[in-house]
């Protein structure tokens, strides 16, 4: 397996959009006789394939013939599969392992096709599998199948829309937040890209999971976490490394961004369809093959849909380009800061409150000329473009401080990614964009002396200006924050200000 850290930065920021771009596209393959095709990501959470074998476990006649996660451990599936496949090794020739699977137990269903571009994957009916002495184990390996064939469909499919939807928004992005020249970075933004990547892939829907004894999902845990991780390496790897030296730049507009997406999206449906290909063919790729993907019933578990998949990646890569400006433009323009005390509560905007039990916080911003200002952005931000819940840029901020302090390294953010895989709500995905590292906006801790946090409807209102255990941290604030600007005259007037507003001792 090719490092992450090699991996092409051209192609990475290609899928990273795509992914961000999809949308949730019709299943574009009818129904089989006697079968059920897999539903559309968009639906997954809604489960019509799930709704459907519910609805024949009469046919069936026993309900243990559900594809769960509970009944995939007592049919000791991936065992079974295992044997099964190692024991065609010297037989199956060129075969493809959909192919060989369909045509070797119950319905001998024949001329079975998944992966991209391919119409005919289905799960067979139920009870005439079984009246053929089906194994229940292979039923639900032919369910597995058809659920990662939608939805490497619907990925594919969306790869269309990644430009479009990208120019679709581009210069609202540009009206709404940048009113500075824009400055991205895309060297910085490869770990992210790659991060977005991982976070989709290695999601494991633990919502679903709920619904089953403890002693199931602490059993099917470790193989449902070794598969995810799996899973979301080999589709980051995927890749490629040609193009590098395209993106190895700094660029100066939104607008190049939208070039580099109709550059990319041919090499995405290429390298999706070569995984497909390979993965539905039983090849194995990057860090495994087909049946190490399927094991402990990961598939048999809806995926997030094409909806949520899309407005997540949106939204993440809003944030990420948002908060690179609002750090930028704050050396010459207002800043942005966070205060927070161990308080249940502090004075600020609602909006921007959060507490994580131990202390609350609230977001603020200050001129040049240290005076508060209410942040316009933050407006656009909760309107229905960007759907943003202000209190997330709080949170994450705070968690990014409370674990990294100011010295958060954006080059480990899919490891952070990879160390919050879970089948609980740790996940990166679950808590969205009030992870840890999406929003590093400095963050002045004054502790339990809560009567001190800011209150910018004073006048004058009082400033950030002791911030850590005995004003230790306020110099590492500023720097982070830049409190004060390059020139040295603005810098001594910026100061003379803040010295006038805070408790003396704090200015350290």
């Amino acid at each position: 397996m090719q490092p992450l850290a090699r991996i092409s930065c051209w192609k990475l920021l290609g899928f990273y959009l795509f992914l961000i771009a999809s949308l949730a596209w019709p299943d574009p393959y009818q129904l089989q006789p006697d079968s059920v095709v897999a539903s559309s990501v968009e639906e997954v959470f809604d489960d019509p394939v799930h709704e459907w074998l519910r609805g024949r476990d009469a046919l069936c006649g026993d309900s243990s013939w559900e594809p769960t996660i509970a009944n995939w451990l007592d049919a000791g599936v991936d065992d079974e599969l295992l044997k099964w496949w190692n024991g065609t090794k010297d037989t199956r020739g060129a075969t493809m392992f959909v192919d060989l699977i369909s045509t070797s137990f119950g319905d001998m269903s024949r001329g079975q096709q998944c992966g991209i571009g391919k119409s005919n994957c289905f799960v067979p009916d139920c009870q005439p599998f079984k009246d053929n002495s089906g194994p229940r184990s292979v039923y639900f390996v032919r369910y597995s199948i058809v659920q990662m064939h939608t939805l490497f469909n619907n990925r594919y499919d969306a790869a269309n829309t990644a430009e479009s939807d990208f120019t679709a928004v581009r210069e609202e992005i540009t009206d709404d937040f940048f009113h500075w020249d824009v400055d991205v970075d895309l060297k910085a933004a490869q770990p992210w890209i790659t991060a977005g990547v991982s976070t989709v892939f290695e999601f494991i829907p633990y919502a679903r999971l709920v619904k089953y004894a403890s002693e199931t999902v602490k059993m099917a845990s470790p193989r449902l976490l070794d598969s995810a991780q799996a899973f979301a390496v080999a589709g980051t790897s995927l890749i490629g490394e040609s193009g590098t030296e395209k993106i190895e730049k700094q660029m100066g507009t939104i607008k190049e961004l939208g070039v580099l997406i109709k550059e990319a999206t041919q090499d995405i449906r290429d390298g999706l369809d070569k995984w497909s290909a390979g993965l539905f063919s039983g090849d194995p790729d990057a860090t495994g093959n087909t049946i190490d993907y399927l094991r402990g019933g990961r598939f048999t578990l809806p995926f997030m849909s094409a909806s949520e998949m899309s407005d997540y990646m949106f939204r993440l890569r809003v944030a990420w380009l948002l908060d690179k400006q609002w750090h930028k433009s704050a050396k010459d323009h207002s800043k942005k800061f966070v205060m927070c005390a161990n308080a249940t509560d502090v004075p600020c905007d609602d909006d921007s409150r959060y507490s994580d039990g131990n202390r609350t916080c609230c977001l603020y911003q200050i001129t040049g000329k240290a005076e508060y200002e209410n942040a316009t952005e933050l407006v656009k931000l909760r309107g229905g473009t960007y759907n943003f819940n202000i209190s997330d840029i709080t949170a994450s901020s705070l968690r990014t401080y409370l674990n990294k302090g100011f010295n958060f390294d954006e080059r480990n953010v899919t490891e952070l990614v990879m160390n919050s895989l879970s089948v609980n709500d740790t996940q990166y995905f679950a808590q969205g964009l009030s992870a840890e590292g999406v929003f590093t906006i400095p963050v002045c801790d004054v502790g339990s002396q809560a009567w001190w946090v800011a209150k910018w409807t004073d006048k004058p209102p009082m400033l950030p200006c002791c911030c850590g255990i005995g004003c230790g941290e306020t110099l590492h604030f500023f720097n982070a924050s830049d409190m004060f600007q390059w020139r040295e005259y603005e810098d001594q007037k910026f100061k003379d200000k803040l010295d006038e507003r805070c408790v003396r001792y704090g200015a350290n």
